[in-house]
C-alpha cells in the first residue's frame, strides 16, 4: 500500500455461513433483463465473519470453494490494444466538453430513460470521471462512464457521445447486475473486468478497484469520510464555570457532535454493511 491516502473497503467483508455449499451456475449466462427499474439486491445472511470467496454467480462461499468459470470479456481496461485506444482518443478530439451541471443532467436523464437506478449511476460517474465528459484515462477509457473502446463496441454505442457513453455504461452495469446480483461484485467487475473478479474469488486486491467500490458506495449512501467523523468526536477544551455558553463544565459542545445526516439515498433491498475511508 502506498503512503497516498486511498479509499478502501472496511465494513463490507465477505460474509458466509460455514456450511454454505457451492452455488450452481444457473444464471451466469442469463441475458440482460428488459428495461425496468432495477434494485440493488439484498446481501446474504451474515452469521459469521470468515475468509470467503465468490462463485461465478456472485454468491459468497467459504474458503476457496468458488470455482471461476469462463465469462465474456467485456471491460478489460488494462489489456485494451494501445492502437485502438489511440484511435478512439483521436476520434473524440472534436467532442465539446460539457459543464459539470450539464454532465450530471445527462447522466441522470439517461439513467431515468433506461430505468436503471439513476442515483447509483450518478455515483458511478462521480467515481469514474468526476463528471468530466471528455476524460481520457491512460488505459484508454473515455467519457463520463469511462468506457473502454471494446465495451462501447460490444454494446453498440458511440463512446464519444456523452449520452451514448452513459447508455453504454448502464448497459454494462445492467448485464453485471443480472449476473452477480451483488453491488460489490458488480462494481468490482465494472472497474477491473469480470476475469479479474473471478480469478481473485471476489474483489481483486487492486488499490484502484477497492477504492472505486468504496467510493461509489460511500457516495451512493452518503456516508461521511473517516476524517470528518474523527474531527466530529475530537475532545473539546474544558470550559470554566463562568463560561457563558450555558453548557456544563467539561462537556463537549453541541457544535462538536456530528450533525444529523440528511436523508440517505437508500437502495431497495440492499441496506446492510458499510464502507469507510482509512489512511
Amino acid at each position: 500500500m502506498s503512503a497516498r491516502r486511498r479509499t478502501a473497503l472496511a465494513g463490507i467483508t465477505l460474509l458466509a455461513a460455514a456450511g454454505a455449499s457451492q452455488a450452481q451456475q444457473s444464471y451466469v449466462n442469463q441475458p440482460a433483463p428488459a428495461k425496468r427499474q432495477e434494485r440493488l439486491p439484498a446481501p446474504a445472511e451474515r452469521p459469521a465473519v470468515r475468509s470467503a470467496s465468490v462463485d461465478p454467480n456472485g454468491r459468497i462461499v467459504p474458503g476457496n470453494a468458488g470455482q471461476a468459470g469462463p465469462v465474456q470479456r467485456v471491460g478489460e481496461g488494462a489489456r485494451a490494444a494501445p492502437d485502438l485506444a489511440k484511435r478512439m482518443a483521436s476520434s473524440c478530439a472534436e467532442t465539446a466538453p460539457l459543464s459539470l451541471e450539464e454532465a450530471r443532467r445527462v447522466v441522470e436523464t439517461t439513467a431515468r430513460e433506461e430505468q436503471f437506478m439513476p442515483e447509483f449511476v450518478l455515483s458511478v460517474a462521480q467515481a469514474e470521471s468526476r463528471f468530466n465528459s471528455t476524460s481520457f484515462s491512460a488505459k484508454g477509457a473515455y467519457g463520463l462512464m469511462q468506457l473502454m473502446p471494446a465495451t462501447a463496441q460490444a454494446f453498440g454505442v458511440d463512446i464519444c457521445d456523452p449520452k451514448d457513453n452513459v447508455r453504454g455504461g448502464i448497459a454494462y452495469l445492467r448485464e453485471l447486475t443480472a449476473k452477480y446480483r451483488n453491488p460489490v461484485y458488480v462494481l468490482a467487475a465494472y472497474n477491473a473486468g469480470e476475469p479479474a473478479v473471478l480469478e481473485a474469488g471476489g474483489v481483486p486486491p487492486i488499490a484502484e478497484t477497492v477504492g472505486f467500490v468504496a467510493a461509489v458506495l460511500n457516495d451512493f449512501y452518503q456516508w461521511p469520510a473517516l476524517s470528518s467523523r474523527v474531527d466530529a468526536f475530537a475532545p473539546a477544551p474544558r470550559r470554566g464555570r463562568n463560561d457563558s455558553a450555558g453548557e456544563p463544565t467539561g462537556s463537549v459542545p453541541r457544535t462538536a457532535l456530528p450533525a444529523r445526516p440528511g436523508a440517505r439515498r437508500q437502495a431497495e433491498g440492499w441496506q446492510g454493511g458499510f464502507v469507510q475511508n482509512f489512511d
